[in-house]
């Protein structure tokens, strides 16, 4: 694999899986440009290119907004919404998107 001088990354050859090799920080190295190779047990091949780019670790979380949530929904409804909540995020970080995960009383994931 040319583009791997730093030996940041490896390559699975049974499935072709490209891997972290060991830690990569956004500050030294925010691109990589990887060429890879496939070869088929007939001897044909063919090259790609793959390009890395580095995000910026996201270290700010994110804030709801217009607490408290309050969502009633009737027994038996099969309508599958129940409400929406609302949150920030900011925009010095490089995530730009949440992912919401719901949690019971208990701790349970729903």
């Amino acid at each position: 694999m040319a583009g791997n001088e730093l030996g940041h990354f490896k390559m699975e050859k049974s499935n072709g899986s490209l891997l972290l090799a060991e830690p990569i920080d956004r500050e030294q190295l925010s691109r990589y440009v990887l060429t890879v190779r496939a070869e088929d047990t007939g001897g044909l091949s063919s090259v790609a290119q793959v390009m890395v780019r580095v995000l910026d670790t996201n270290d700010r979380s994110p804030e709801f907004i217009d607490l408290p949530y309050i969502f009633r929904v009737k027994e038996n409804d099969l309508t599958g919404y129940i409400g929406r909540v609302h949150v920030t995020i900011s925009t010095s970080d490089s995530c730009l998107f949440a992912l919401f995960q719901c949690f019971s009383k208990s701790g349970e994931r729903c």
